[in-house]
């Protein structure tokens, strides 16, 4: 995707029925994982967001914060992604047309100094219009998914074991330790095992340290 290219995804007041904070936060990690080298929320109305308040003030604000934080937007900004081949325990592989009926799709972005992994769970079920519409229930349901990835370092990228345990996620607009995510280096293969996602963080974003062959 050409650097020029930024993405906008619907805030409140634009659909049917409004969306919860979950189905809002995936809009923006589906951005993300098509390259996009920047992300817009746009025309809202404040009477919707108010009424969804606790959303836009937890999940959706957390995950905005997040993708602005300047280590991930100079990531995006500045990086490609599909940048190392991948595949996943969910099926995917990067050097295919996307798996579709996974329960999560993975993409894999880097600069010259950073790579940076983001997961989305998409394994949104038991879609209801009516009953969403009238507040009885959700729009979608997304169960706990776990996902291990496995990315291929080039031959252009060195890596080291202290980068990779090094890794940080990217939460709430703050780097921190990864949550329960094993993280390990055999020379040639970066694994993540247990990413687990949820409806109380359907997008999490990870980032290695690493350095060009020169």
């Amino acid at each position: 995707m050409p650097l020029t290219a930024i993405t906008y995804t619907q805030l409140y007041g634009g659909w049917q029925v409004e969306p919860h904070g979950y189905e809002q936060v995936f809009q923006l990690g589906f951005s993300l994982l098509a390259g996009s080298k920047g992300v817009t929320f746009f025309q809202t109305i404040e009477a919707f967001q108010q009424k969804e308040s606790k959303d836009w003030n937890g999940i959706v604000q957390g995950a905005l914060l997040s993708v602005t934080n300047p280590l991930v937007l100079e990531i995006i900004r500045t990086g490609d992604i599909n940048s190392f081949n991948f595949s996943t325990s969910d099926g995917q592989k990067s050097e295919e047309t996307p798996t579709y009926n996974t329960k999560s799709l993975v993409q894999v972005i880097r600069n010259d100094t950073f790579i940076l992994v983001a997961v989305v769970n998409s394994a949104g079920h038991g879609y209801n219009n009516l009953l969403c519409h009238v507040y009885v229930t959700d729009h979608w349901q997304l169960p706990k998914v776990s996902v291990d990835v496995a990315i291929e370092v080039s031959d252009d990228a060195f890596v080291t074991n202290g980068n990779v345990t090094g890794m940080v996620e990217i939460a709430d607009g703050s780097t921190k330790k990864p949550d329960g995510v094993q993280v390990a280096f055999d020379g040639a293969t970066i694994s993540l095992k247990g990413v687990e996602t949820d409806e109380t963080r359907p997008l999490r974003l990870f980032a290695i340290r690493y350095s060009l062959h020169h």
